[in-house]
């Protein structure tokens, strides 16, 4: 992936409303494409933003629009980017990005500068505190009001793959335009403004935000009850499975129901516990009917969800963190073509990860047992 944004190969998506990607280079470049072509503005949304060879073409692209005159605005957060927090910031704002940090740690005192929260040192320094466990994981990037990026990619090289320098991890992003990009771009200036979203810009239809403790419990309650009415398949790729009991009872209803239930989750992570957190919820959801896969050849950070005809990308995992702390959003997809593309990944994705069954459970007690540590925890995690 060259450094140099001139180098470019430009993608056209020809009137589309939805175009989904399933890798991280092809998802790079669209989006570089767009902050090039960029006139009026750009909001740009990361959890994690590092100044690796990925983050390096985005400052590069970024501060050249601002120089054309472009109002750019970057909102990162604060422990996902915490390693180069300050230092990515300084080098946005000298090329003239404006740009906040969602929330540093506490005793990130050089960052205080950058942070969403205005205020006296002491009244920072305690909202931090308070606010330590509350994260924006969102994943997003507004172009002229008009286009919109989002899925689960951040701005790091571990999407690329290892031809091109990266880890090779498994992600789905989709490229929307219309409406829905307007009402995406006021939870932007929300959180940006620290200002509360009303709840009635969520209704929870194709665009699925979270910034408040109420719209948190509406989302999660949208989505398993969703599951419970499904009718003929509930489908689900999560990077961090460890949902409540709730979620796990409207599974188990789906499969009395009928329902086709899959699950596919990772068999290795970048946090070296959630495999043995997420195989503890084997043993019960085998029982209950549910096909489970691990996906091995690259780690499957990916989150989406098919309940019979609803499709869903975006950020949320089926985890506490995504459905009671952490700001989020997903998209539901809308066009056929979109559609079929996820069905598609979820099938390929299906065939190359491996189906666990009862009996490889025996040989894998331990690590059940031992998933029980942290799911002690779960609430944080």
């Amino acid at each position: 992936m060259p450094h140099k944004t001139k180098d470019i190969q430009r993608t056209q998506f020809p009137q589309a409303r939805e175009h989904v990607f399933c890798e991280g280079e092809t998802y790079f470049e669209s989006l570089i494409e767009g902050i090039c072509s960029a006139e009026q503005s750009i909001e740009l949304e990361s959890y994690i933003f590092k100044t690796d060879s990925v983050g390096l073409r985005f400052i590069d692209a970024l501060t050249a629009a601002a120089k054309r005159g472009v109002n750019v605005r970057v909102l990162i957060d604060g422990v996902g980017s915490s390693a180069d927090g300050q230092k990515l910031s300084t080098r946005l704002n000298d090329g003239g990005v404006d740009t906040k940090i969602f929330h540093p740690l506490p005793w990130q005192v050089d960052q205080y500068r950058w942070s969403i929260k205005q205020g006296s040192f002491i009244e920072r320094l305690f909202f931090f505190i308070q606010k330590m466990n509350q994260r924006d994981h969102r994943k997003l990037c507004i172009i002229d009001k008009q286009r919109l990026w989002t899925g689960s990619l951040n701005i790091c090289d571990q999407h690329l793959s290892v031809e091109r320098g990266g880890d090779g991890w498994r992600d789905l992003g989709v490229l929307v335009t219309g409406k829905r990009v307007a009402e995406v771009n006021s939870t932007f200036e929300s959180i940006w403004n620290q200002q509360g979203l009303a709840s009635k810009k969520n209704r929870f239809r194709t665009i699925l935000s979270n910034l408040s403790p109420v719209t948190r419990r509406r989302k999660y309650q949208f989505i398993t009850r969703r599951i419970q009415q499904a009718k003929s398949r509930v489908w689900i790729a999560s990077a961090y499975f460890s949902p409540s009991s709730d979620f796990v009872e409207a599974i188990k209803l789906a499969c009395q129901r009928g329902a086709e239930v899959r699950l596919i989750v990772p068999s290795h992570s970048d946090a070296f516990f959630f495999p043995y957190l997420t195989a503890s919820y084997y043993p019960e959801l085998l029982e209950a009917g549910v096909e489970i896969y691990e996906y091995s050849p690259a780690f499957l950070h990916a989150k989406a969800l098919i309940v019979d005809e609803y499709f869903l990308i975006g950020s949320t995992n089926f985890n506490h963190r995504s459905f009671l702390h952490d700001l989020e959003l997903d998209i539901a997809l809308t066009t056929k073509a979109a559609r079929q593309a996820l069905e598609s990944r979820f099938k390929a994705d299906t065939k190359e990860a491996t189906q666990i069954t009862h009996k490889q459970l025996v040989s894998r007690t331990w690590s059940i047992y031992l998933g029980w540590i942290p799911r002690l925890v779960r609430y944080w995690l």
